[in-house]
């Protein structure tokens, strides 16, 4: 009878230990669910960043001469004009040279 009992015992802790694997199985997929949730923002960022990949090399220095002539002291909004059209044909230019090696996708009115 002792035998029996103890072998009860073993049976209903086998028992309780599949259901607590059961459980902590549920609470582990949930948490994975809530980090994959948590992580779709990051995954979009990285995917826009993916596509802009060309354009970014040429428009970070231009994005730093533009923060660094915002944040400077400025004189007036008639300087402040005044630079960012002098800014300009570099940056079309820049724009032109990639739309044109990015697949010959150039439609601008000049084509032809």
């Amino acid at each position: 009878m002792a035998g029996r009992s103890g072998t009860e015992a073993l049976s209903r802790r086998k028992q309780a230990l599949i259901i607590e694997s059961n459980l902590n199985r549920i609470a582990l997929q949930i948490e994975c669910e809530n980090l994959r949730a948590a992580t779709r923002p990051l995954h979009q960022v990285a995917t826009v960043a993916h596509r802009m990949g060309p354009w970014l090399l040429p428009l970070a220095p231009l994005a730093g001469l533009l923060a660094a002539r915002f944040l400077r002291k400025r004189s007036g909004l008639l300087d402040t004009a005044v630079s960012l059209l002098r800014s300009l044909p570099p940056v079309l230019a820049l724009w032109h040279h990639f739309r044109r090696t990015s697949g010959g996708q150039d439609q601008g009115p000049s084509a032809g």
